[in-house]
């Protein structure tokens, strides 16, 4: 099983930034996620669809439904905000992590924390949608 910072290699530091804001906000959601693979959902500007497949060489096959990874063909923050979510719950291997100095220093976010987040963020994107 990989360690996150194996994984970052295939990502820019600012992929890995925005990414890791995702994250922190709340907005990935894991449908299912093993030990080799992750498929989530991740609120952008609207719902990405992220599959990732990874051995313990690195990423085998990853894919967004987002129009940077579908323009580029390349990770993009929603891939990368998925590796923390699977890792955040043990899908990846221990040690190693790659999120920066901010990160590493932080203390890790509890799981009511991130809930609430993401409560937040849903009523943000009601109130501007009219709701």
């Amino acid at each position: 099983m990989p360690t996150l910072r194996q994984l970052s290699r295939d990502f820019s530091a600012q992929t890995r930034q925005r990414g890791e804001e995702y994250f922190r906000q709340g907005r990935v959601s894991l449908v299912h996620a093993t030990n080799q693979s992750a498929y989530a959902r991740v609120r952008g500007s609207t719902t990405y669809v992220v599959e990732i497949q990874w051995d313990d060489d690195g990423i085998v096959d990853a894919a967004c439904t987002c129009p940077y990874f579908e323009d580029h063909l390349e990770p993009c923050k929603h891939i990368w905000a998925t590796l923390l979510e699977a890792e955040s719950v043990g899908h990846l291997a221990a040690g190693g992590s790659s999120r920066g100095p901010t990160k590493s220093a932080a203390p890790p976010i509890p799981e009511w924390k991130r809930q609430l987040d993401r409560v937040r963020h849903r009523m943000e994107e009601d109130a501007r949608a009219g709701y």
